[in-house]
């Protein structure tokens, strides 16, 4: 038995063709948008940090600098706020100068630096200086409510951090964008303005400079 074969007609195939990519647009708009690069973003790297000493680990969300011994600038630059946290290192004990966005784990990053117990202390507690304050067991909190306040989390604050003009490059493998929050974190010692640290051989003193805020937070 014999079948009879039809040729196809090529305005019929391009018209069809033609139909199949419409309905795929509409049906996946998304499919072949560009991702707008944020202005911010196109200025990285900073040339400034080309003349610190680099200190190499292993997680490619952060960049670490050692601007003088001892003294480690833990840098964020994925983020809009490009927010730099401090660990200096004393002889018997060192300190965290703010722990970031808390959008990847600070803590495994202080561990390549030092062996040392760490104590943290913020600049102030907006969001994105607490990100990683809740992986620590000490965090002196400054006495004021606003801090207290702030000890309790925030979601909100959080989720407006990584909406797409805020971010530059890849979120760090592992991360959950719609469950991130700055999680709570136990204030263990209170201080106050002239209060001292001594990390043996390092000795920092707080001097309190309330603005940024706009309350009574530094």
């Amino acid at each position: 038995m014999r079948h009879s074969m039809h040729k196809a007609d090529p305005r019929t195939l391009l018209i069809s063709a033609l139909l199949l990519l419409t309905m795929l647009l509409f049906a996946t708009p998304n499919l072949f948008a560009q991702v707008a690069i944020p202005d911010w973003c196109r200025a990285l790297p900073r040339a400034e940090y080309k003349t610190l000493h680099r200190i190499p680990v292993a997680d490619p969300w952060f960049e670490v600098y050692e601007p003088a011994a001892g003294v480690f600038a833990i840098y964020e630059p994925h983020q809009a706020e490009e927010v730099i946290s401090y660990l200096i290192v004393g002889r018997k004990r060192a300190l965290l100068f703010d722990t970031g966005m808390g959008i990847s784990d600070i803590k495994k990053v202080t561990t390549e630096l030092t062996k040392l117990p760490i104590i943290v202390l913020n600049s102030h507690t907006h969001d994105d200086h607490v990100g990683g304050n809740w992986e620590f067991d000490t965090v002196y909190g400054m006495d004021t409510d606003f801090t207290r306040e702030n000890a309790l989390g925030s979601s909100e604050d959080a989720q407006a951090e990584i909406t797409p003009d805020q971010i530059c490059g890849a979120l760090p493998n592992g991360f959950a964008p719609k469950s991130y929050a700055t999680r709570p974190w136990k204030i263990t010692a209170k201080f106050h303005d002239g209060d001292r640290f001594d990390l043996c051989g390092r000795t920092l003193e707080v001097i309190a400079t309330p603005g940024h805020s706009l309350m009574p937070s530094h």
